[in-house]
């Protein structure tokens, strides 16, 4: 893996949260989805994460498939050109399949003071 985002939480932590009932979100700023995409998928997985949101994913339009996980549906703001952000932002969401998520593309922002999905 790459650098591993979760020093401090064991795969035990991970499984105990599973066992809760409700549904599950978390959150990460993550300086870069790459290089740490196993450990977003170890999160999901062992936590049994419904609703993921990342921020700082330092993405743009250019990365595509690179960053998709089995399971998941992934919703995007990227940095833009427009957007007045070349280096660092962007956020994205990975959603379990099995729940139906409407995004409304009129709501999405990307500017330098603000990140909107």
């Amino acid at each position: 893996m790459g650098q591993h985002l979760l020093l401090m939480m064991e795969d035990s932590d991970l499984y105990q949260l599973s066992k809760l009932p409700g549904i599950k979100l978390a959150h990460i700023n993550i300086r870069s989805l790459f290089g740490k995409l196993e450990d977003i998928i170890r999160i999901l997985e062992l936590g049994e994460i419904c609703i993921h949101g990342v921020s700082e994913t330092w993405l743009n339009s250019s990365m595509s498939n690179m960053i998709d996980i089995p399971s998941y549906d992934l919703f995007r703001g990227d940095r833009t050109l427009n957007s007045g952000k070349h280096t660092a932002g962007g956020v994205c969401f990975y959603t379990d399949s099995k729940y139906n998520i409407v995004t409304h593309d009129d709501l999405t922002v990307c500017t330098p003071d603000l990140e909107v999905i």
